[in-house]
């Protein structure tokens, strides 16, 4: 049975048809671990991407009594992407979406999702009150027009969904007023990109290692990265000016708090950097209606490699937390570093390697040809030499006991 399901699945999100949504959705919903047989097929993030392709095609919205289905079989943060696969398709399909949700068939109701276990997913991850108020209040709309027959199932999700737009209301009030204090958070990259390869299925080496790649730049682009800094003014606020999300233009004076450290190198706070573009950075904070672009050399000095001619500073890469320099390019232009991606227990799950441009661009790379490039050791100051046969001097970042 489990080869059979397993195959008849893949098959279906190959070329969804409505057809056999109907047989494939009984047979999901008694093999979830809340039906009668046990689970036969293992969910992964790679069925993840399959059942995004399979929604995303021409008519993919037949798909809706499959998906929720594989969301009630599956468990933990896989049921919870395929849940929110779910929420963006009923935003996206409205009406339409009411009538395949009724072609769950009736002696599996019981087991499959109801409403409430999705509807409220996507907005808990916006950031931006009024964009979470705005979703809120557009399904709300939509539930209140669904079919007749249907109302009495939506009761509680309804009420649920008033009782939010009137929080999220509450806490924009209280949470961001015109002058009120925001504060920066750090990135979450490691903790998302351990779920993830944890979750990954083990392929061939080199399939395994392009597919982790691929989840660390999808991950770097939502993340961001934490930087240590330390700080030029003792002071435990700024205030900086950012453009409103709601607003084409404009500036708004926000005070803006960090998490103040101190260790033998002085004051140093944890930023989430979004992006740098030179001396700009775009910085992510916790409760906020935009990110905040700060001149960054005006308010802090990170942790950086440095170049030097003599005294003077040639060049430099900001290095975020958790990374370690590995190599120079050979026109000394390009810095990498590697960081390894563990478990809670230890246990390694994979090495990255990432790829530091100028102006502060960021990639995760297969680096495969290792032969032209300098590599860089544990010393703190180490020789090289300049594209012009001059002596240039590569500096660490000075080690700092907490």
């Amino acid at each position: 049975m489990s080869s059979s399901l397993s195959h008849h699945l893949t098959e279906y999100l190959k070329k969804t048809n409505s057809d056999s949504t109907k047989e494939l959705t009984v047979d999901l919903c008694h093999a979830s671990p809340n039906g009668p047989a046990p689970c036969p097929i293992r969910m992964t993030e790679d069925r993840v991407v399959d059942f995004q392709r399979a929604a995303s095609r021409p008519g993919g919205i037949t798909i809706i009594p499959v998906l929720a289905c594989a969301a009630s079989m599956a468990e933990g943060d896989i049921s919870e992407e395929l849940r929110e696969l779910l929420a963006k398709m009923f935003d996206q399909h409205r009406g339409r979406f009411f009538t395949e949700w009724q072609k769950i068939p009736p002696e599996i109701k019981p087991i499959a999702p109801k409403f409430d276990d999705f509807v409220m997913l996507a907005p808990q991850s916006v950031d931006d009150y009024h964009k979470k108020i705005k979703i809120f209040e557009s399904r709300l709309k939509l539930l209140e027009q669904a079919p007749t027959n249907l109302k009495l199932d939506l009761e509680d999700v309804i009420a649920t969904l008033k009782e939010a737009v009137g929080d999220a209301h509450d806490d924009m009030k209280t949470v961001l007023p015109n002058e009120g204090e925001i504060t920066f958070k750090t990135s979450q990259f490691f903790e998302n990109l351990t779920d993830k390869f944890v979750r990954m299925k083990t392929e061939e080496s080199e399939q395994n290692t392009e597919r982790q790649i691929i989840l660390a730049n999808q991950t770097l682009q939502e993340e961001g990265l934490t930087y240590k800094v330390y700080l030029k003014s003792k002071k435990k606020d700024w205030n900086i000016c950012s453009t409103s999300s709601r607003t084409s233009s404009g500036c708004k004076i926000t005070n803006v708090a960090f998490r103040e450290g101190m260790n033998s190198c002085g004051n140093y706070a944890l930023l989430g950097v979004a992006s740098q573009s030179g001396a700009m950075w775009t910085l992510v904070t916790s409760m906020a209606r935009s990110n905040f672009r700060v001149n960054a050399p005006e308010l802090f000095t990170p942790t950086a490699v440095l170049m030097q001619k003599s005294e003077a500073v040639v060049k430099f890469w900001n290095v975020p937390e958790g990374f370690t320099p590995v190599f120079l390019s050979a026109d000394l232009s390009d810095l990498f570093l590697k960081t390894t991606i563990k478990t809670s227990g230890g246990n390694k799950l994979g090495e990255l390697t990432m790829l530091v441009r100028g102006l502060g661009a960021t990639q995760f790379i297969n680096l495969k040809d290792k032969k032209n490039l300098i590599s860089i050791g544990s010393k703190s100051i180490q020789p090289v030499k300049g594209l012009d046969g001059s002596e240039l001097q590569i500096h660490l970042s000075k080690s700092c006991r907490e």
